[in-house]
C-alpha cells in the first residue's frame, strides 16, 4: 500500500489550515499554510480568517475563541488597533 503525501493549506474555514493531497495542490488556487500569498500586504478585509489570525499574532492581538467568523475576527483586530 502506497502513501499519499499531504500538504497543509490556508483555508478560511479552518484557522489551523486544511490538509489536501499534495498532487491536488495548485499554486494558482492554494496558499501553503503560513506562507504569504503576496509580497504586498493585503487590506484586512481582503484577508482570510487564517491570514487575519496570523496578522493578529504578529501584532500581539489576542483573538478569543468566540471570534469564529471573518467579521468577528476583523472586529477584534480593528478594536485592538483603535486602542493602540
Amino acid at each position: 500500500m502506497s502513501e499519499i503525501k499531504t500538504i497543509r493549506i490556508d483555508h478560511e474555514g479552518f484557522p489551523d489550515g486544511m490538509l489536501i493531497n499534495e498532487p491536488d495542490f495548485d499554486p494558482q488556487q492554494h496558499t501553503k499554510f503560513g506562507e504569504a500569498a503576496e509580497a504586498e500586504p493585503k487590506a484586512l478585509v481582503d484577508m482570510t480568517i487564517a491570514q487575519m489570525r496570523a496578522y493578529a499574532k504578529e501584532h500581539s492581538i489576542t483573538i478569543g475563541a468566540d471570534a469564529t467568523t471573518k467579521d468577528a475576527v476583523l472586529a477584534v483586530i480593528q478594536a485592538a488597533e483603535a486602542k493602540a
